[in-house]
C-alpha cells in the first residue's frame, strides 16, 4: 500500500514539476505567474500527502509531532491551492483589476481561518487527529476543510460558465472552456476519497486538471505578446475581422491606436532593456484601463505600438478613455526617474463605416501620427 502512495505521490509531483519549471524559464504574464505558485503549492500537497503516508503508523514518539506538522502541511497547501486556482480565474476571465486586490484580500480570509484551525489540531481535534499508534484520524470538523478548499473552486466555474454564456467571440470562449473543466477531475476525485478516505486520488485529479489549463497556456503564447500579455498582432487581426462581422450594422465602434514618441532614442540611450520596460509599463496601463470595460480588446499592435478596439461606446465614452490613458501615463512618469511621451488617436464609425478591416487601422493609425505631428508643430 505505501508503494501506490509513493508512486503516486511521485508521478505526480514529476508532472508539477515539469510544468513548474517550464513556466519558471519563460518571462511570464501575470496570470502564468499565479498558476506557476499553484503548480509549487500542488507540490508541497503531494510531498505531504507522501510522508504522511511514509510516517504513519510508526511507533516512534518522536513521530507524533512530525505528522502533525506534515498533516496540517497538506490540509494546508491543498486549501491555498485552490486559493491561487480562484485568484488565476479571476485574472484569466478580466476581473475589475480596481477591485481585485479588495477581493483577494477578503477571500485570502477564510485561508487564514483554517490554517490556524489546522494548526489547533493537536488542541481541537476538529481537522484531524493522531493517535497512540501514530495513525491519522479525520475530525469531526472535516468538512470545514471541504467548504473552504470547494468553495474556492465552485466560485470561479460559476464564474466562467456565466462568462462563456456572455461571451459571443469563438476565439475567447475557446480560451475560457478550459478553465470550466479544470473542477471535474478533482471533484470526482474528492468524492471517490470522501468515501474511500485511503484512496489517494485528489493530486491525480489536480495532475489532468493541471495538464488541461498548461497546454492552453502553452498554446495562449501563439496569440499572446510575451513582453506585455497583451494580444499580438497575428491574433487581433483575426479578432477584428471575426468581432466586427458579429456586429450589427448600427453599432458604434471605434480603434485605438497609441505608439511610445522616439522609443528608439529611448533603447539607444537607456539601452533595450529600459525600452522593454517601459513596453510592459504601457501594456499595463492599457490592459489595466480596459478591464473596466466589457467590450473592449487590446494589443501590442507592433513594437511601440498598441492598439484597442472597443464597440458600443459612444464619442464622450471612447474620449474618456483617451483621457485616462494619458493621465495614467502623466502618472508613471511622475513616479519615475525618466519622463515618457505617447501619440495616441482613434477611429470612431460603425461596420460600414470602411470598406474593410484593413482602411480601419490605416484611419486610426493616421490619427495616432497627426497627435504626433500636432505635438511637433
Amino acid at each position: 500500500m505505501l508503494l501506490y502512495y509513493l508512486q503516486t505521490n511521485i508521478c505526480c509531483i514529476i508532472i508539477f514539476l515539469i510544468m513548474f519549471l517550464d513556466i519558471r524559464r519563460r518571462d511570464v504574464t501575470k496570470d502564468q505567474r499565479i498558476y506557476f505558485f499553484f503548480l509549487l503549492t500542488a507540490v508541497i500537497f503531494c510531498i505531504s500527502d507522501m510522508l504522511n503516508y511514509t510516517l504513519m503508523g510508526r511507533s516512534n514518539e518522536a513521530i507524533k509531532p512530525i505528522l502533525y506538522i506534515v498533516v496540517t502541511f497538506y490540509f494546508s497547501s491543498s486549501v491555498i491551492a485552490s486559493y491561487l486556482w480562484y485568484i488565476f480565474c479571476l485574472e484569466k476571465l478580466g476581473f475589475r483589476s480596481d477591485k481585485r486586490h479588495i477581493v483577494r484580500h477578503i477571500m485570502g480570509m477564510p485561508i487564514i481561518l483554517f490554517v490556524i484551525i489546522a494548526s489547533l489540531s493537536p488542541l481541537l481535534g476538529w481537522i484531524f487527529t493522531i493517535d497512540d499508534a501514530n495513525m491519522y484520524h479525520r475530525g469531526s470538523a472535516i468538512w470545514i476543510h471541504w467548504l473552504v478548499a470547494w468553495g474556492y473552486i465552485f466560485i470561479p466555474t460559476v464564474a466562467t460558465l456565466y462568462s462563456l454564456f456572455k461571451e459571443k467571440d469563438k476565439n475567447k470562449r475557446k480560451q475560457t472552456i478550459p478553465l470550466v473543466f479544470f473542477a471535474f477531475f478533482p471533484l470526482v476525485a474528492s468524492i471517490i476519497q470522501i468515501f474511500i478516505p485511503d484512496a489517494s486520488l485528489i493530486q491525480v485529479g489536480m495532475v489532468l486538471s493541471a495538464i488541461i489549463v498548461f497546454i492552453k497556456v502553452q498554446d495562449n503564447h501563439v496569440f499572446t505578446d510575451t513582453l506585455t500579455g497583451l494580444y499580438n498582432r497575428s491574433y487581433f487581426d483575426k479578432y477584428l475581422k471575426e468581432k466586427v462581422k458579429l456586429l450589427d450594422e448600427n453599432t458604434p465602434l471605434f480603434l485605438l491606436m497609441m505608439d511610445v514618441d522616439d522609443l528608439k532614442g529611448v533603447n539607444v540611450l537607456m539601452g533595450r532593456a529600459k525600452g522593454d520596460e517601459i513596453l510592459k509599463q504601457l501594456g499595463y496601463i492599457i490592459l489595466e484601463t480596459s478591464q473596466k470595460y466589457s467590450k473592449i480588446s487590446t494589443s501590442r499592435y507592433e513594437g511601440d505600438e498598441f492598439a484597442m478596439f472597443g464597440y458600443g461606446y459612444e464619442l464622450d465614452e471612447i474620449k474618456k478613455i483617451k483621457e485616462e490613458l494619458e493621465n495614467k501615463v502623466h502618472s508613471l512618469n511622475m513616479n519615475s526617474t525618466f519622463s515618457i511621451d505617447v501619440s495616441i488617436g482613434f477611429i470612431k464609425g460603425t461596420k460600414n463605416s470602411f470598406m474593410n478591416i484593413d482602411q480601419l487601422i490605416d484611419l486610426a493609425d493616421i490619427e495616432m501620427h497627426k497627435t504626433y505631428d500636432d505635438k511637433k508643430a
